[in-house]
């Protein structure tokens, strides 16, 4: 796979033997990284919010919620990551791609099907305009369409990706600048996404804030953008 950064990715399932199964597949192929497996379903989106995986091998038939359910629920909040379905049996593929997952793979899982399926992963990726930024020691690369905000704090600015921070090396103004199209001014201290934009509002101190979905808190609007983030969500 081209470029330097791993496609991050993540096992959910509450079989042991398929978990591992899969874990040694994915250590075979060059490209991905494994972030973590979870097997209990009311985790999963904590854990997604917590390791940020750009893939989730997910199985159907799970005790609690089942991989539909926590597909739905995780669009619901805003996660980004492609859903590739793992199950024993092929009678959900119907409502699989209605959940809008990448892909669905019936179990016994073979080497060659597991690639072919992360490869439409990385064909769906690689058009979308990126951004780079730092986490921790690492450089990585995050799709424009998964930041929720940039808001520049104590000289630097922070990428927000779906309760993730992410540091950037570039002022706001340049970002601004660059990605008009997405992004809009909230405050001198803040751009936020144009899709993710839910609502407007006023606080208990009478402080204008907007709800950003995936963003984790909400962030003040100053006086003077009120107006246009008022008229964006009028036209929207």
């Amino acid at each position: 796979m081209k470029g330097t950064v791993p496609v991050r990715l993540m096992i959910v399932d509450d079989e042991a033997p398929a978990v591992e199964r899969l874990a040694e597949l994915v250590r075979r192929m060059p490209g991905f990284e494994l972030v973590g497996c979870e097997s209990r379903s009311a985790r999963v989106a904590e854990r997604c919010r917590q390791l940020e995986p750009d893939v989730l091998l997910m199985d159907i038939e799970m005790p609690g919620h089942n991989g539909l359910e926590l597909a739905r629920e995780l669009r619901r909040q805003g996660s980004a990551a492609a859903i590739v379905f793992v199950t024993a049996h092929d009678d959900f593929a119907l409502d699989a791609f209605g959940v809008a997952a990448i892909d669905y793979v019936v179990k016994p899982v073979r080497p060659e099907r597991l690639a072919e399926s992360l490869r439409r992963v990385v064909d769906a990726r690689g058009d979308k305009p990126m951004v780079g930024g730092r986490l921790g020691e690492r450089l990585v690369r995050v799709a424009l369409e998964d930041v929720r905000a940039f808001i520049a704090e104590d000289k630097c600015t922070v990428m927000h990706v779906n309760g993730g921070r992410i540091l950037v090396d570039e002022p706001l103004k340049t970002l601004e600048q660059r990605h008009a199209d997405r992004f809009v001014r909230i405050h001198r201290n803040a751009l936020v996404s144009r899709i993710h934009l839910r609502a407007l509002y006023h606080d208990g101190e009478d402080t204008p804030r907007v709800e950003v979905c995936g963003l984790g808190f909400d962030p003040e609007v100053s006086r003077r953008n009120a107006s246009l983030i008022k008229n964006l969500l009028s036209s929207a």
